[in-house]
């Protein structure tokens, strides 16, 4: 008798299952079959990110650079008198479907100061975001620096950073981390990008 309550309670929880929860079931049944796994886990939807900004012709930190993802501004922070930057992570516990694959996912992060031009950094993280990946750019800062064209506001930052990236290694100084790929930074004028995939060439 007590079993066939239980089953009796299991078929009318089913019956009243919302929408969602069916197509839920149904995606973990496919997932089985497909060889994944589904799982309880933790999701970063932020990676942390703690940077150094800083004077390319002293070395000095820079304090009040104001640094905004260009997606998603609302993930922006100001750097201390130490030229230091904290992102902070964000992530949340959710039901996930391990797949066989993963990729590499770049956020795109704008630097501004009223001294200098405007900068960009590139960080990269193995996605789906299962783990926390810290990054840490170090981002140098030019003085006197053209804006760039609307379709390629970066390109002149990324050119003046590379020419100073070979000067740096001519002079076996310290080379710096997270050189951006002109290919993950928006740039729309092919003019600028030939540009940039040439001088970015001669870095590596």
């Amino acid at each position: 008798m007590a079993r066939a309550a239980c089953f009796a309670a299991q078929e009318l929880t089913l019956a009243t299952n919302s929408l969602l929860t069916r197509q839920l079931l149904t995606l973990v049944l496919v997932a089985f079959q497909l060889g994944c796994v589904p799982t309880v886990t933790r999701i970063w939807d932020v990676q942390p990110v703690t940077g150094f900004v800083f004077d390319s012709e002293t070395g000095e930190p820079v304090e009040g650079a104001h640094i905004s993802n260009l997606h998603n501004p609302d993930l922006s922070a100001i750097t201390s008198d130490r030229g230091e930057f904290v992102i902070k992570p964000v992530s949340h516990v959710t039901l996930h479907i391990v797949l066989p694959a993963s990729y590499l996912d770049s956020q795109v992060w704008q630097i501004r100061h009223e001294d200098f031009g405007i900068a960009v950094a590139v960080t990269r993280t193995l996605a789906p975001a299962l783990i926390e990946q810290r990054q840490s750019p170090s981002v140098p800062l030019f003085r006197e620096l053209k804006a760039g064209p609307e379709s390629c506001p970066f390109g002149p930052y990324l050119l003046r950073l590379y020419a100073w990236k070979v000067n740096q290694q001519s002079r076996i100084m310290p080379a710096y981390e997270n050189t951006p790929d002109p290919y993950f930074v928006p740039c729309a004028d092919s003019l600028y990008r030939d540009r940039l995939s040439q001088a970015f060439s001669d870095v590596l």
